[in-house]
């Protein structure tokens, strides 16, 4: 099942969703497809990407949106944050996540076993995908496919719809 299937099971509305690294995602168009209603909004650290594309500027560590948001999307960002702002940009995203966050980050692991390295810059202090989990944990439910539930989103997610570890 794909990301926007899994969140149509949830049952949650999605009007308005923030995309943390809006350049490089394909996720804006097949998402507005399936979400008719649906409102997107950018959030960039570049100015001039800002400015470009009308979208909202600011270091996702510094977050300081009052709106709430039903899906909100971070992918391709926490990698270059050191630890400290890692945790803090992980906490922003609970305080401004509702329903579901798709979340994406490149691991040590990914450097070594699956990334085109021909194709990816070297990243500084790349952590672990179990690091990642631990910090997401304190806030989501793992649903699988890069999917986590906020832990206090209005609805009930049965035994097999969670992501458990083999």
């Amino acid at each position: 099942m794909t990301g926007a299937g899994m969140l149509h099971e949830t049952r949650l509305e999605t009007p308005r969703w923030p995309l943390i690294k809006p350049i490089t995602s394909l996720l804006r168009a097949p998402l507005l497809r399936h979400f008719k209603r649906a409102e997107y909004i950018g959030f960039e650290y570049s100015e001039y990407l800002c400015k470009r594309y009308g979208w909202r500027q600011g270091a996702l560590q510094d977050l300081r949106m009052r709106e709430r948001f039903e899906l909100v999307i971070c992918y391709d960002v926490m990698q270059y944050l050191n630890a400290t702002e890692a945790r803090r940009a992980v906490d922003n995203l609970a305080r401004v996540c509702r329903g579901a966050l798709y979340f994406g980050a490149l691991t040590s692991e990914d450097w070594q076993h699956n990334c085109d390295q021909s194709r990816t810059h070297e990243i500084e202090g790349l952590r672990t995908g179990a690091w990642y989990r631990r910090q997401l944990q304190r806030h989501f439910e793992p649903l699988g496919l890069g999917m986590w539930l906020r832990r206090k989103a209005p609805l009930s997610l049965w035994e097999m719809d969670r992501s458990q570890p083999c």
